[in-house]
């Protein structure tokens, strides 16, 4: 049974293997049931360039992720010019926006509000945070036709992923309500602008409310992060930053009405969108956190200029240059131990899911060769996690919150793995299964041996074993 949380990766090579065999919208297929089908904007022209250049499914991901790292980069560089002036101060920022780390363990949560994990990992999440501060360098800087381009941002944004709705208008509301407060009168302009993007946001948001009431992956997605930790101080959770985000804030604090408004707008945002007392936003939380630490960056970047300035003597700069080493040091340190920690685990003892064993890989290569999409696998849970991903088939179960009642599937599985003859080909049968995967993975589940797990499979008749290493079926 699945011990940790499966990388979300697999999920958008199975995507990616779609979108190459020619399909728009997109199906899970890490269940039997596929639920509704979606669009997801930046997989469907990503799937494309790689499918042209006619790149494998995992080295067409890694260029997705590369691709979408160098313009989140350079988005967020173009945003921070906008109110930082020095080139240090921006180096700073940069550096903070995508190494700052925070205090809070559990990985699958940190990598929501972490910029280098999420490079590391989610190349979905790095392109919403790429969009959302180009939503915000736009909205801030105006350009003609601006509204026609936030709106086409917003669509994107909302399609790519429904939790982000809440964040990129929260940000453009509290912005509104921020400039009526302290301007002391509405601003007209602001109101038309926000009603222009939610009016033509619109079909993006009621599209993507009808997966989530209608669709029982993504309704089961809901109920399950409605079950994810719940700290009272978000704030604290983002360590050294959030103590930088604080001073700088005092530092700017006599032009936050005017230079430095947006920005305090967008720092406030989160708190009152994750605090919100309604079971919607405490559920989504975690969620709702993406890209704070944007915003923070720029006032703990202000916080670290200053502290370096003070550092600095006139012979010497060295003073200064160990501080902002320092500083950088204890922000990344939380994630670096993340990212070490999977190194070692995948290179000294072979966990997944981040590592495959060369016989698996070629087992998936020969069932991409030699069997049918439509077919339905069944084997270990993450030999099935992989599979859908790297070959394109449809498997029993295979991700946490992708595969629809999960844990009633692991009850259903135990006769099978049990090797009771009737109760074994009655579950092969009751959930249509092609094919039956056996390696060193599913050795760890079966309480008999493998004959007697041959026996099962041959009653069933239409259902055959494949071995791995060998490539053959049971039978032969």
């Amino acid at each position: 049974m699945p011990a940790i949380h499966s990388s979300d990766m697999y999920i958008y090579i199975s995507w990616i293997q779609q979108i190459k065999e020619g399909a728009i919208f997109l199906h899970n297929t890490f269940t039997q049931e596929h639920g509704y089908p979606f669009l997801n904007p930046f997989f469907l022209l990503g799937g494309i360039l790689i499918k042209f250049l006619n790149l494998p499914n995992i080295i067409g991901y890694h260029f997705l992720r590369i691709s979408a790292i160098t313009a989140s980069l350079m988005i967020f560089f173009l945003f921070i010019k906008t109110y930082l002036t020095t080139t240090r101060e921006r180096i700073i920022a940069l550096c903070l926006i995508g190494f700052s780390g925070g205090l809070w363990a559990p990985g699958e949560w940190l990598t929501e509000h972490s910029i280098f994990l999420e490079f590391y990992e989610n190349a979905l999440h790095t392109f919403a945070l790429g969009v959302i501060t180009l939503f915000s360098y736009i909205y801030v800087k105006k350009p003609k036709y601006y509204l026609y381009y936030l709106t086409i941002l917003a669509n994107i944004l909302i399609l790519s992923h429904s939790y982000d709705v809440v964040i990129i208008f929260g940000i453009v509301l509290t912005h509104l309500l921020a400039d009526t407060i302290v301007h002391r009168k509405l601003n007209l302009g602001l109101v038309r602008d926000n009603m222009f993007l939610l009016l033509f946001s619109l079909p993006s948001v009621l599209y993507m409310g009808y997966l989530v009431t209608h669709d029982l992956i993504l309704k089961q997605g809901v109920t399950l992060s409605s079950k994810a930790y719940i700290f009272p101080v978000y704030f604290a959770v983002y360590g050294v930053l959030a103590i930088l985000a604080a001073i700088g804030v005092y530092i700017a604090r006599s032009q936050l009405k005017n230079r430095y408004l947006f920005v305090a707008s967008w720092l406030l945002t989160y708190p009152l969108i994750i605090y919100i007392p309604i079971p919607f936003a405490l559920s989504f939380a975690f969620r709702l956190v993406l890209g704070w630490q944007i915003p923070m960056a720029i006032f703990a970047a202000l916080a670290v200029e200053t502290i370096y300035q003070k550092a600095t003597t006139t012979k010497s700069s060295k003073k200064g240059v160990l501080v902002i080493a320092t500083i950088l040091i204890l922000s990344s340190g939380n994630n670096l131990a993340f990212l070490f920690q999977d190194i070692w685990d995948a290179n000294r003892n072979r966990t997944t899911p981040y590592y495959i064993p060369a016989d698996y890989m070629r087992a998936f290569q020969w069932i991409d060769k030699n069997t049918k999409n439509k077919e339905i696998f069944f084997g270990d849970f993450y030999t099935c996690y992989f599979l859908t991903a790297l070959a394109g088939n449809r498997v029993y179960w295979g991700n946490i919150y992708q595969t629809y009642k999960l844990k009633e599937k692991e009850k259903a599985a135990q006769p099978f793995f049990s090797t009771t003859p009737n109760a074994g080909k009655s579950f092969l049968h009751s959930n249509n299964l092609s094919y039956v995967i056996i390696g060193p993975w599913e050795n760890t589940h079966f309480k008999g041996s493998i004959n007697e797990l041959g026996k099962i499979v041959k009653k069933s008749g239409d259902v055959t074993i494949i071995k791995v290493p060998v490539m053959r079926s049971f039978e032969d």
